[in-house]
């Protein structure tokens, strides 16, 4: 059965906990030491399989799968912690709470060397270099923080420490570990015996707290698979629109850091809150502070997800910019699969494709603003303001890719819009308001979960009525409908009930 304990660091919730009340904003600074690993060559190995078909795309999730299935026995066998996934790549932490700082880095340096010696990704064609992994370790201040609510909640490891480990995993070539220039002090004062002291006071799996953790921070699917006692995880095939933003002007270290943060993540649920359920993923890894976002994952999909995504990066853009910060994001789609990457002890659940890595390095390449690709550009030309870009080619994809900059959402006449796949509740409204002409009032309750398109039907009750010539000023709005007629932003994507009375 699906264990859900290893879907959150348990152990990093835990310390936050302590320094607040659940639910509410919470941060912690303490010492120790940082590992950043980030496997080189996959982006190669990714087009090399993707382009074999849903086969190539099933055999490169598998061989993800059990490449960091290998990587968190690792950092599990040196008491670490996998603080999170970044789709190939990982940071772990081991916290210095005792304040031998030298003790963690050597706990870390062992599982560096664990890693490279630990089977990697096996899938590569004989014609392509094998994928290795490339590792930063550092020690010193690490910042975590506990973000948005806890239906919605965000796990950040920050601070200066997680910074040097990815800039030195940066430097280090293919099969090796840096240790960043920062840490030398601890390096020099790890004693010889080091290794053998923390494995005698390694603390075991019976002495750890089984990790708190609310349904909220476990996705449905998952939650839904354990439900059913499944043994075997059967991966999802999919189309997956990705969108990678990289968040520019942050400092961890400031002293309202914690608050600074809390706005950014209050920002992005509230520009994805008409397009998606969900609240994505935050992380500092070697690329900056960046926010991954996939629609079309099970229980989040449209038949509009490429719409929906452009629309949200251009509103992620808008309400950071409310908040004075900058963003550089890409856009990306196609086949791809979701399934847990990882564990069981520590997992995540993602999707694997092509699409990712272009999307992340779309992003890379937009400097501040939004780039797509082609496919996107075609499908979006009628809602948005599109400008092309020279071909990018970008590391680790084999041809240049044609993207396009989008500039803005267009004004279009809301009369070009249809609704399909809703027959029975199109015929619902229109009876309702044959009634009304008829001079019988109603009430209209719509109901349902996020996504399955609540506002739409509103928006087509709004079009319906004032086709007939019905005032929508002489109704009452009740309920989250008091935005209704100002394009209900307020509940397109929201869970909820709401009621339209004696329209």
């Amino acid at each position: 059965m699906e264990r859900l304990d290893g879907f959150v660091a348990g152990s990093l919730l835990q310390r936050l906990r302590s320094n607040g009340a659940q639910g509410v904003p919470a941060c912690a600074s303490f010492r120790g030491a940082v590992l950043f690993a980030d496997i080189s060559g996959y982006t190669a190995l990714a087009e090399a399989l993707c382009s074999q078909g849903p086969d190539g795309v099933e055999r490169l999730g598998k061989a993800l799968d059990l490449a960091l299935r290998n990587h968190v026995r690792a950092v599990r066998a040196t008491n670490g912690e996998i603080a999170c996934f970044a789709g190939d790549a990982f940071i772990a932490y081991w916290p210095a709470d005792d304040g031998n700082i030298p003790r963690a880095l050597g706990k870390a340096h062992d599982c560096a060397a664990a890693l490279h010696a630990a089977p990697g990704l096996q899938n590569a064609p004989s014609t392509e270099a094998q994928p290795t992994l490339h590792i930063g370790v550092s020690a010193g201040d690490i910042w975590a923080a506990r973000l948005g609510s806890e239906a919605r909640l965000q796990l950040l490891l920050a601070g200066p420490a997680v910074r040097q480990a990815c800039t030195a995993a940066v430097r280090a070539a293919a099969g090796t570990t840096v240790v960043a220039p920062e840490a030398g002090p601890f390096v020099a004062a790890v004693p010889d015996d080091a290794h053998q002291a923390w494995r005698d006071a390694a603390v075991t799996e019976a002495d750890v707290p089984p990790p708190q953790h609310s349904a909220g921070q476990v996705p449905r699917r998952v939650q839904d698979y354990a439900g059913e006692g499944y043994a075997k995880w059967i991966p999802d095939r999919r189309t997956i629109c990705a969108l990678f933003a990289r968040i520019d002007g942050l400092d961890d270290r400031a002293p309202d850091a914690l608050s600074r943060h809390q706005a950014i993540v209050t920002s992005l649920n509230v520009a994805l809150r008409p397009y998606t359920g969900s609240s994505g993923t935050l992380l500092l890894d070697d690329k900056g502070l960046v926010f991954t976002l996939c629609l079309g994952m099970p229980y989040d999909t449209h038949a509009d997800d490429v719409v929906r995504a452009v629309r949200a990066g251009l509103a992620i853009r808008s309400e950071l910019s409310r908040v004075g910060v900058h963003c550089a994001i890409g856009i990306a789609s196609g086949a791809g699969i979701c399934m847990p990457l990882g564990g069981p002890e520590r997992r995540h659940y993602w999707s694997v494709g092509r699409f990712m890595h272009v999307a992340a390095r779309l992003m890379e390449a937009a400097g501040d603003g939004v780039l797509c690709t082609e496919e996107i550009a075609d499908r979006v030309r009628r809602i948005a303001s599109l400008s092309p870009e020279r071909p990018l080619t970008l590391k680790g994809i084999r041809w240049p890719i044609r993207s396009f900059r989008v500039n803005e959402a267009l004004l279009l006449n809301e009369h070009t819009e249809s609704l399909y796949g809703r027959e029975d509740e199109q015929a619902t409204i229109g009876q309702c308001l044959a009634a009304f002409e008829q001079g019988r009032g109603t009430v209209l309750s719509i109901v349902g979960e996020a996504g399955l398109g609540k506002t739409a039907l509103v928006e087509y009750l709004r079009q319906t009525a004032a086709r007939h010539l019905l005032p929508a000023r002489g109704g009452r709005l009740r309920g989250d409908c008091s935005r209704l007629f100002g394009m209900a932003t307020g509940v397109r994507g929201a869970a909820g009930r709401f009621a339209i009375d004696a329209i």
